[in-house]
Order: C-alpha cells, then structure tokens, then sequence
C-alpha cells in the first residue's frame, strides 16, 4: 500500500493522508502521522499473518469470519 502524508497549501491548511487512491482529511500533522504508522501496521499484520483454515473454502470471507 502507497501511504502519504500532504499538507495542501491553501488558506486553512488541512493535512491529508493518501492511502492509494484514497486520502483521510486530518486536522493536524500530528494525527496524519500517526494514523500513517497505524496503516502502515496493519499493512505489515496482513502480509505476514498466515492463513489459518483447514478446509476448501467457497469464498475468501469463510475463512475471515472463523467459519
């Protein structure tokens, strides 16, 4: 995941977090950043986490849900 933090210059300066395609408006450098680490994590947990499910499954959200 491409993951971005920008602050737009304009009148009021508003920070943005870019997650791809998509951004979070935030209200400080403070809170971009921070969430930027806690997306960042996550991205790390999902990549390393192994798939734990012992039977064929007819969609991916089965396994998700702990069916």
């Amino acid at each position: 995941m491409q993951i971005r933090v920008v602050a737009p210059t304009a009148e009021q300066p508003q920070w943005r977090l870019y997650l791809n395609q998509y951004f979070i408006a935030c209200s400080s450098e403070e809170e971009a950043l921070r969430l930027a680490q806690e997306a960042a994590l996550n991205d790390q947990r999902r990549g390393l986490l192994p798939l734990r499910c012992g039977r064929p499954l007819s969609s991916s959200a089965d396994c998700e849900s702990g069916s």
